[in-house]
């Protein structure tokens, strides 16, 4: 069987949301691991703040460390899609464009609340390509406040997860906030598994804990922004 039906849940708290399990056809989630894999030698890392330090146990010091660099840094590696020539045309930069062009989603985002139809007439995409690893992480963040190019570009967030079965990590949830990171709502990394929302929402990515070496078991995600030019 190559599409399950999408299961779809709009929330309001603690910022709107959707999470749509099942969001591309089983096929098509391999080949999105399965190209990732392929352009290995492509990732570079996306280092933010002095985030050298790593993180092998739970001691009481590494828990305080960590926590303070939730605030501010950042450690993962990254595939910019949309600034590779090469990669314009792969899966990877296509598939998601595909899946949210689709006549069925079209209507559906339609009848959304808040400013989610917007999708529909955007003229903008940007494409990143993410994957955690070992003690990885993303602090608090949003994907276009304080950046006037941003907010045009980056009005709504699209990240979709896809991963080895069964999962060979731990950690990696996605967390978001409104109105303070008091407020939180984590969400599970599930392979093929889509969440959207509004750029200028808080957010942050938990620490990664991988059981394997292999770069294949890592925390994959594309990350898709629709916008204007």
């Amino acid at each position: 069987m190559s599409q399950l039906t999408q299961q779809i849940q709009y929330f309001e708290k603690p910022a709107p949301h959707f999470i749509i399990d099942n969001f591309l056809s089983t096929i098509m989630a391999k080949q999105f691991l399965e190209e990732s894999v392929k352009y290995k030698d492509k990732f570079i890392p996306a280092d933010v703040g002095n985030s050298d330090t790593k993180y092998f146990d739970d001691c009481p010091a590494c828990k305080i460390q960590r926590n303070l660099n939730m605030l501010v840094k950042r450690r993962n590696d990254v595939l910019y899609l949309t600034h590779i020539e090469d990669l314009k045309n792969s899966i990877l930069s296509t598939g998601i464009s595909s899946a949210i062009n689709d006549l069925s989603f079209k209507q559906f985002i339609e009848t959304t609340p808040s400013m989610f139809p917007i999708i529909n007439n955007t003229d903008s995409i940007e494409v990143i390509l993410s994957r955690h690893g070992m003690c990885d992480f993303y602090g608090w963040h949003t994907d276009n406040t304080n950046d006037p190019i941003l907010m045009k570009r980056r009005v709504i967030t699209i990240i979709y997860y896809f991963n080895t079965e069964p999962q060979k990590f731990t950690g990696g949830e996605l967390i978001l906030a409104y109105p303070t990171i008091a407020t939180q709502k984590i969400i599970e990394p599930k392979h093929n598994r889509a969440i959207i929302f509004l750029s200028h929402t808080v957010h942050c990515v938990n620490t990664v804990k991988l059981e394997s070496d292999n770069f294949i078991d890592g925390r994959f995600a594309i990350n898709y922004w629709v916008g204007f030019k």
